[in-house]
């Protein structure tokens, strides 16, 4: 019987490749593809691998090779680790400890937001916390897409199953020295370990998730003392569950002749923990030096020259900086030097993310947001605040160890000795670090900034899996605060009917013509999207102003030779943003239907006044208004500031109709 759903997923990838990257790339893609189709299932190529690596190991070795890998941590002793938690001011070891106690009672925060509370006896690592749903252990590929009950989103099980709530029982256990956070941290892994058998269930669906969850055992089952209050049997199994993960990824990764992505990166750093952990086993040792050399050039094609991450999406940037400082990591605790490559463009990534994350208390959320971390540091560490890779990129990069706040703290007692600051400040940045108007492309990605104030224009040519229908949207920021958001995401594939909505054109600020998409969004795929709206930008920078023009050619599906164009305006001197919209093409008396839809950051209090949108937050009041006499309206929306989590906020509409070169101006005044 034919698998309808992945053979018309297959069909939408070829066409798509063949659109964008012509026949050569394709025809790759299509051998995948079919050598993928005919040949040996995955799940019967990865227990012949099994079976080869352990019929050639020796248990006992392999066993003293895992527990001296916990007992000296990975890269610092757990006892220096404790020491330093311990001395940790009491405002802040009194909430880790709270987030500890939440864990104990099988209460897991998912996304950073989301409460989820899960009965001790009912627990179960196959059921969804959300929907109810317990996923089949014979789960086919399809499933994890779009072939399960409305409602269910396998992220829900894998963000649990990461383990990433591991750093909470740490920190509690040692803080309180009650061993029940340690046991209850032991019972997990093995439970873990025993509902799902390798390589079955949705548990072993997925290398990246395989990697993760590794990687966070690897980091706290240290500071658990795993091996004092476990048996001689659970050593066994964790021995040889960690390496079973590793010939999972091996055997699985999730790779492409097209282009990979973050879950490649995710997989070659997991197996760069192989020869850390079995440093005698020579398939370990091949393995990492495998994963190092293909690290290198896949994060020369991710990250770009400016340093931003080609996903077109700021929270897939984070996740995937993570991803590479923590191989880059691996790297140096093998003893060997990051290659140059590496080093180059991770610092190319960290100018980018200093100067973004610089602008604003909240990053806009531009493109896909599942709040994936890699390694739990800190309590909230999933929310849009990026501040904390500074810290991780000076800190793995360039061994500077100056943390500026608590959560910087917590990156760093991992690595090295520093000392510590004396307050528990969570900015990390300082609101007057940039005294002249700047502005710098990066790739597409147009930053402005001034003082506290920063404008964010979107002309990202980015085509792949993350990215949305959201060409010349912009989020202006006063204050150090969001203006104007983006829906964001609510669940990849337990809402199908949301997944399109969040992407669409209308779910952004920018200017949509008849109702009509910038490029095509596939009903079948929910991450497919056609890469149409191919985009650019001008910059002419006048010392006190910055005039930016974008455009887009989405719309000539439609309309031949059509070009949607927003030119905005940045006076610091008059404290005045003009937004410029309109459409160029074959000239005709043709008329559009011209919409817009601003979706208001809940910080900010909107009120039409005298035809104006008026913006107060705080002490501060911005006046958005039109030259055009066009009526403004307000209405209620939602969106998403964490996956899976639902807000209501206000949003500004405007609609009227255009003709060929009409420009349709907004001025914003703070």
């Amino acid at each position: 019987m034919f698998d309808t759903y992945n053979l018309s997923r297959n069909f939408n990838k070829i066409q798509k490749i063949w659109a964008e990257q012509g026949p050569k790339i394709a025809i790759k893609k299509l051998l995948h593809i079919t050598e993928r189709s005919i040949g040996q299932s995955a799940k019967k190529r990865t227990l012949q691998r099994r079976d080869i690596v352990f019929r050639n190991i020796d248990e006992e070795v392999l066993n003293k090779e895992v527990e001296r890998f916990f007992s000296y941590g990975l890269w610092r002793s757990p006892d220096e680790i404790k020491l330093e938690i311990k001395s940790l001011s009491s405002a802040i070891t009194n909430k880790m400890v709270k987030e500890g106690k939440r864990v104990l009672n099988n209460e897991f925060i998912l996304y950073g937001r989301l409460k989820v509370q899960v009965g001790a006896e009912d627990f179960s690592w196959l059921r969804d916390p959300l929907s109810g749903f317990v996923w089949p252990l014979n789960v086919r590929s399809n499933m994890v897409g779009t072939q399960k009950p409305v409602g269910t989103d396998i992220k829900n099980i894998w963000e649990i199953a990461r383990f990433q709530f591991l750093s909470p029982l740490a920190y509690a256990y040692i803080l309180t020295g009650d061993e029940r956070y340690a046991h209850f941290a032991i019972d997990k892994v093995k439970s873990w370990i025993d509902k799902n058998p390798f390589p079955y269930g949705p548990h072993w669906a997925r290398a990246m998730e395989a990697s993760i969850r590794l990687m966070n055992w690897c980091f706290y089952l240290s500071l658990l003392n795993v091996f004092e209050f476990s048996n001689p049997s659970i050593h066994k199994k964790l021995t040889e569950s960690i390496l079973e993960h590793f010939i999972y990824i091996r055997e699985n990764l999730e790779t492409s002749p097209s282009l990979s992505g973050n879950h490649y990166l995710a997989n070659l750093a997991g197996l760069l923990l192989a020869r850390l952990v079995f440093p005698s086993l020579t398939w370990a040792l091949e393995v990492s030096e495998f994963a190092e050399r293909e690290f290198e050039r896949e994060i020369q094609k991710q990250f770009k020259k400016s340093g931003i991450n080609f996903e077109g999406s700021l929270p897939y940037h984070r996740l995937s900086s993570e991803i590479c400082l923590m191989g880059a990591e691996f790297i140096k605790k093998s003893g060997r030097d990051v290659p140059e490559g590496i080093v180059e463009r991770l610092q190319k990534a960290a100018s980018f993310t200093r100067y973004y994350t610089n602008t604003c208390e909240e990053c806009p959320i531009i493109g896909d947001n599942d709040n994936g971390i890699v390694v739990k540091f800190f309590a909230g560490q999933e929310l849009n605040r990026h501040q904390y890779l500074n810290y991780l990129f000076d800190c793995i990069l360039e061994d500077k160890d100056e943390p500026k706040n608590f959560d910087e703290v917590l990156c760093s007692i991992h690595f090295m000795d520093r000392d510590r600051p004396d307050s528990s400040d969570r900015q990390g940045y300082n609101q007057n670090s940039v005294p002249e108007l700047q502005v710098r492309d990066f790739d597409g990605l147009v930053i402005a900034r001034h003082k506290s104030e920063a404008l964010f224009f979107n002309t990202l040519n980015a085509s792949g899996g993350h990215t949305h229908n959201d060409k010349l949207s912009i989020y202006p920021v006063i204050g150090k605060k969001l203006v104007f958001i983006d829906r964001g995401s609510f669940s990849y594939t337990g809402f199908l009917e949301k997944r399109h909505e969040d992407r669409i054109t209308s779910s952004h600020n920018a200017l949509v013509i008849n109702g009509w998409e910038q490029s095509r969004i596939w009903k079948n795929d929910v991450f497919y999207m056609s890469g149409e709206a191919k985009s650019d930008n001008h910059i002419d920078f006048q010392g006190n102003v910055v005039i930016i023009t974008g455009w887009h050619i989405g719309y000539v599906r439609y309309r031949r030779n059509l070009k949607t164009f927003r030119k905005v305006k940045w006076d610091i001197r008059k404290q005045t943003i003009l937004i410029t919209d309109w459409v160029e093409g074959n000239e005709s008396l043709e008329f559009f239907q011209f919409t817009w839809k601003f979706l208001i950051n809940p910080v900010w209090v909107g009120e039409i006044e005298d035809g104006a949108l008026v913006l107060k937050s705080a002490a501060q009041t911005v006046r958005f208004d039109n030259k055009n006499g066009i009526d403004f309206a307000l209405s209620r929306e939602v969106y998403y500031p964490s996956y899976q989590v639902e807000t209501s906020c206000q949003a500004l509409i405007a609609q009227c109709n255009g003709t060929y070169g009409q420009k349709i101006n907004f001025l914003l005044h703070y």
